[in-house]
C-alpha cells in the first residue's frame, strides 16, 4: 500500500508553516485552563477582548506561569520588560504578537 506519513509529523510540519490566530486562541485557552486548574473554561471565541489579569483574576504568580507556558507552547519569546508596554496581557494583543513573531522565527 501507499506509504502513510505519521500523523504527528505532518501536523508539526503544518504548524510550522502557518500559525493561525484561531490556533493561538486555542493555545491561550488551554493555558488558562492549566493555570486555573480547570476552574476557568472558556471557548476561544470568549477570549476575544479579554484581559488575563482583569477578566480571569490572575495574580502575579498566575501571570508569570501564563507567560511562561505561552512562550513554551508557542515558541515565541515574550519580552518581560515589554509585556505591559505591548499590552500582552490583553489576549487579542498577545495573539497578534505571537502570530507576527512566529512568522519571523
Amino acid at each position: 500500500g501507499p506509504i502513510s506519513m505519521p500523523c504527528c509529523h505532518w501536523g508539526k510540519l503544518e504548524r510550522l508553516m502557518s500559525t493561525s490566530k484561531d490556533e493561538i486562541y486555542s493555545t491561550v485557552r488551554s493555558i488558562i485552563g492549566e493555570v486555573t486548574d480547570g476552574q476557568t473554561s472558556v471557548t476561544p471565541e470568549q477570549l476575544k477582548g479579554k484581559h488575563v489579569r482583569k477578566d480571569f483574576n490572575f495574580d502575579s504568580l498566575d501571570v508569570i506561569r501564563f507567560i511562561f507556558l505561552m512562550e513554551e507552547k508557542s515558541g515565541v519569546k515574550l519580552p518581560d520588560k515589554e509585556i505591559d508596554a505591548l499590552n500582552l496581557l490583553e489576549i487579542d494583543a498577545l495573539v497578534d504578537y505571537v502570530v507576527k513573531n512566529k512568522q519571523d522565527a
